[in-house]
């Protein structure tokens, strides 16, 4: 049994905001496999998936072309039973994911912090190594503080030793912890954040996100088929991922102010837990396909923006 046909979920209201924000197909099924699978075991059927992201404007085509791109680049695997294919979260996948899943549904924002991670590269990084190491760090949240030293406040983000390894740079760099020291050390700091993370970027990106969702009437969408509420929490998420993972999470005290990032929280969990309930008894029905009982939510998931019960 596969997704029962569409009920007309993308309303007037979601085509507008798939229009404005104009998602990238594999970026998209990555948001779906997160937000959405990865709580219900990771697993899905192509035919389930394709019916989902047809909800979200994406065709059959882009789904098949995603989904295999995806595969070669580690973050899915593939089984065939018969003529169907299901898709399912690599370990590595899974990995990446979790991390990403505890920076993108956190309650809070990060509290002040004086022990900072550094990474240092070594004689030995090659000029490609170098660009290789700046990726994997920003990815992480790292700015770069000198040509060869990158900083994270906070202790070392969990992920971070298996990524120097596999891009075989952990004998090229020094990892430690430090604190700032000196009269000026966090006024130092936030002077230096300002050029060594795109805040004033962030900031802005953080505003624009809060005009396109926040004038959204929960209410009104609710009214309509539940699958409207899943295409919804999958944009909104979508478009706070992608701005969100590349925030370093400074302390408040390094940010600038206002700090729309704030708001850009407030909002995401607000409009994601009027939505939940509707959105999960849709992806519930959905993917219950050829199972007595459909999978159960995690308790990560339960616990996402403090907490969803």
């Amino acid at each position: 049994m596969s997704l029962a046909e569409p009920d007309n979920a993308v309303t007037g209201e979601i085509e507008d905001l798939l229009d404005r924000v104009r998602p990238k197909a594999n970026s998209l099924i990555v948001t779906v496999f997160g937000d959405a699978i990865m709580p219900r075991g990771g697993s899905i059927w192509l035919s389930d998936l394709m019916a989902l992201m047809r909800l979200l404007g994406l065709s059959e085509r882009l789904v098949r072309t995603g989904v295999y791109r995806l595969s070669q680049e580690g973050w899915l695997t593939s089984r065939s039973v018969g003529r169907r294919a299901q898709y399912s979260l690599s370990e590595a996948g899974f990995a990446k994911f979790m991390a990403a899943g505890r920076r993108i549904y956190a309650p809070t924002l990060p509290r002040s912090t004086n022990t900072w991670t550094l990474v240092q590269g070594l004689q030995e990084l090659s000029q490609a190594d170098r660009q290789i190491l700046r990726r994997r760090l920003r990815w992480h949240g790292f700015g770069q503080i000198s040509t060869t030293l990158m900083a994270l406040p906070g202790p070392e983000p969990e992920g971070l030793s298996e990524d120097l390894k596999a891009e075989d740079l952990d004998g090229k760099v020094l990892v430690f912890q430090s604190k700032l020291t000196g009269e000026n050390g966090q006024s130092n700091m936030k002077s230096a954040a300002s050029t060594a993370w795109p805040l004033d970027e962030l900031n802005e990106d953080y505003a624009k996100f809060v005009q396109l969702f926040g004038p959204l009437s929960v209410n009104d969408l609710n009214a309509k088929p539940p699958s409207a509420a899943f295409a919804l929490r999958i944009v909104l998420i979508h478009e706070y991922r992608r701005i969100l993972l590349k925030d370093p999470h400074l302390p408040a005290d390094l940010l600038p102010e206002p700090w729309m990032g704030s708001d850009a929280l407030s909002l995401s969990a607000k409009v994601y837990k009027d939505v939940a309930g509707r959105s999960d008894d849709f992806l519930t029905r959905q993917l219950a396909a050829k199972r007595s009982e459909p999978a159960a939510l995690s308790e990560d998931y339960w616990r996402r923006f403090g907490g969803l019960r």
